[in-house]
Parts: structure tokens; sequence; C-alpha cells
């Protein structure tokens, strides 16, 4: 029977009250990956191709007993409002793609196109681009919904790959290594075709949140000599290793809510910070391996990993971190203005967004169609103060006008952009 230990934290009021909700799986499948669509419909994955799914919001999880799979699901992505992928590893090593595009409704088996390629995680920045990568440095993309795949790998750096991901088409990392033996970052800003090497540890990094264009923290470690913490602030030029709580194990997964508030999770233990990092404390200790953060409103946070673990960090307070929709933009304050700009304009496919934050802020930009429907939501996160820079790619979209709608906690920004095919 495993223990958990809940530690009170003395934390700044603009997360409390809290509390910590238990919906561990009694079943006991280990869970690799939890995502949920909106505030009520939610997904966990795990061994023995297990789909969990909730339908209020976590009361209550229950398997799918429609979808099939001879093996195990690894991580799960969430795409866009209506759409989920995950990388599936059979019992015969084969590796997989489970998706669905209509809510989660229906899943679809898709085998990756290269045979005995072990593959370790996935990475999607719309529905149609994505990479993968794997064992001995194998790294792939594709372009055409995983109907065709690429090979991006570099012949000479084999060591394995523990996670990808890229916040554009062109700018990427990987990272990874092996115990006792290296520990590494490595940068892209051509969509994967050239690589650089920008950290090298003694052991493997196993996560990374990409906060904004200069601000990313990694982590890691192994069950020897703990977990590990890295934060850069220079586009990832230079590294600074943090402190974590002593007897903190390997380090799975990294995920904050602001600048000032994190999670990271891994072997035993969810830590937290409130600090942008520089101290962290234990929030739970407990027998199993975390090894999935997710939030949908980053307010409230879900944490899966092994023996069904399954606990959500429910935040009680009244703050509304996040705008509930374009329809409040009257209730925001004018006075704080952020302005977008947009190039190129008119433009086929890609643009880049720029603008300009007076403090840090959550951001989330939109895509309307002309007669004023959501095309998609293309960005939601935390961001700091000062010039922010984004590199979008509507692929999916026909030729038109539409609205880009940038929208704060104090502010909104709306521009008239032109797609031209």
């Amino acid at each position: 029977m495993f223990r958990i230990i809940f530690i009170l934290l003395i934390i700044s009021a603009n997360i409390q009250p809290q509390n910590w909700i238990d919906k561990r799986y009694q079943n006991g499948n280990d869970l690799f990956g939890v995502a949920f669509l909106d505030s009520l419909k939610g997904f966990a994955v795990g061994d023995s191709g297990l789909i969990l799914q909730t339908i209020d919001g976590g009361e209550v999880w229950f398997p799918r007993d429609d979808f099939s799979f001879s093996g195990s699901l690894i991580n799960l992505q969430k795409i866009d409002s209506s759409t989920l992928y995950a990388l599936g590893r059979s019992f015969s090593g084969e590796s997989y793609f489970i998706t669905s595009i209509d809510f989660g409704e229906s899943w679809n088996l898709k085998q990756f196109t290269f045979l005995n390629t072990y593959l370790t995680d996935i990475n999607f920045i719309n529905r149609d681009t994505g990479w993968v990568c794997g064992l001995y440095g194998k790294i792939f993309r594709t372009i055409d919904r995983m109907e065709s795949w690429e090979e991006i790998s570099d012949q000479n750096y084999t060591f394995p790959l523990r996670r990808v991901y890229f916040s554009d088409v062109d700018n990427g990392w990987v990272l990874g290594g092996k115990i006792d033996m290296i520990g590494f970052i490595r940068r892209t800003s051509d969509g994967g075709l050239t690589w650089r090497n920008l950290v090298m540890t003694v052991e493997p990094l196993y996560d990374i949140y990409w906060m904004n264009e200069d601000t990313v923290f990694v982590a890691g470690g192994d069950p020897e000599f703990g977990g590990w913490v890295y934060i850069s602030s220079d586009r990832g030029e230079t590294w600074r290793l943090q402190n974590v709580p002593p007897g903190t194990i390997t380090l799975a997964r990294i995920n904050f809510v602001n600048p000032e508030l994190g999670w990271a999770s891994g072997s035993g233990s969810i830590i937290q910070t409130i600090d942008k990092g520089e101290t962290w404390t234990t929030a739970i200790e407990a027998n199993e391996s975390i090894l999935s953060i997710f939030s949908y409103n980053k307010k409230d946070f879900w944490f899966a990993g092994t023996n069904g673990f399954l606990i959500c960090y429910k935040d009680t307070s009244n703050l509304d971190t996040i705008p509930n929709s374009i329809y409040r933009f009257n209730e925001i304050d004018k006075q704080a203005s952020v302005e977008l700009s947009t190039y190129p304009n008119p433009f086929n496919n890609s643009l880049k967004l720029s603008f300009n934050l007076w403090k840090n802020s959550f951001v989330r930009i939109e895509l309307y169609d002309i007669l004023g429907a959501k095309v998609q939501t293309i960005f939601e996160n935390e961001m700091f103060e000062g010039n922010n820079v984004l590199h979008v790619t509507l692929l999916d979209c026909s030729s038109g006008v539409y609205f880009i709608v940038l929208t704060t906690l104090d502010a909104i920004s709306t521009k008239k952009i032109f797609l031209i095919k």
C-alpha cells in the first residue's frame, strides 16, 4: 500500500487556498500521460493500452473499452481543442501513434514507418507537423500528419534521446543521455536539420519547459546523484543549476504555472518553487514515479505516474488566471495596452508575432475567421515582461482574411492578417 505524505506549504497568496485530490486508478496500471481538452473532459494513458477518460473534471475516471492496443501508451499530447496524439510501443517493440481528432470520441492506430526503431517521445506543433525521438540519437520529422517521416538524426551522435520539444517550425530542443556517462541538451533553429550542443552533464536530462524566447528550464538526474533542475535566461547559451530538496531523485517532468510558480516531478516526489526556481520544496512524497504533469487552466494541475498514481492539485482561490472567453474583452483594463505586430502580412503559412508586455502575464493568442468564428487557439502560457516573439504556422487554414486576438489579464490586441497560398 503506497503512502503519500502531504506537506503544508506556506506560499504566496496568489495560489491559496489549495487542495490535493487523490484519484488514483485502483487497477494499478502505470500511467505515463495525462491531458485535458477543457475543464471537464480529460484523458490519461498507460500500460496495457489503457486509455482512461473523465467527463466531469476528474471526479470519476473510467477506462475506454472501445480501444485495444497490445502495448504501452507512453505519453499524451493535446494538439488543439479537439485533438490528442499519443505514442505507443507494442509488446513486440514496434512504435505506434494513437490519435483522436474528434474530442476523444474515437481513436485511430498508425504504425511508425521505420520498423525496429525504439521511440521515446513525440512533439507536434499542429496536427500536421511534428517530431519524434528515440534511442541511438534517432530523430524524425513529419509535415503530413504522420503519413511520411524524414529522418534528421545526427549520425555522429548516437546517445539515447528522451525528450523532443519545438516551440515553432524552426526552433527546437532534444535532450537525453546515459546514466553515469552523459546528459545533454541540443538545439536547432532550422527545423532539426542541424543541431548544436548547449549543455553536457554526467547524468541524463529528461524534460524541458520553454517559458519564452529567453527562459528555459530542464530537469533530470539519476537515483545515485539525485534530481537536477537547470535554468537558462539567455536562450540556452548558459545554464545554472538550481537548489532542489535533499533526497530528490530523478526528475522526469517540469512545468510552470507562471514565472514564479513551478512544479517538477519524478521518482518518489513532486517538488514546487515559488521564486522562479531559485529554491524548491517538497510538496508530495510517494512510493511511485510521477511521470506526467498537465494543466488546462494554469491553476489546477494533474499528476500521473506508476501504479495508477493520479492526483490533482486544486487551486480553490477566486483568482481567474485565464480569461474565460473572447466575450470578456469589455472587462479588461484598456489602460494596460499591448501592441501586437505581425510579419509578413500578407503571408504564406508562416508568420511572426511580436508584442511587448509591461509585466509578467498569462497570454492567450487565438485565431478567428472573418465571420468571428474561432478557428483555433494558437498559444496559451505564461510569458515574461518585455519583448516576446512567436513563430506561427497555419498549414490547415485556407486563403482568406483572419484576425489574431491576443489577450492578457489586463489588455487585448487584435490584428487583421491575410493568408495567401
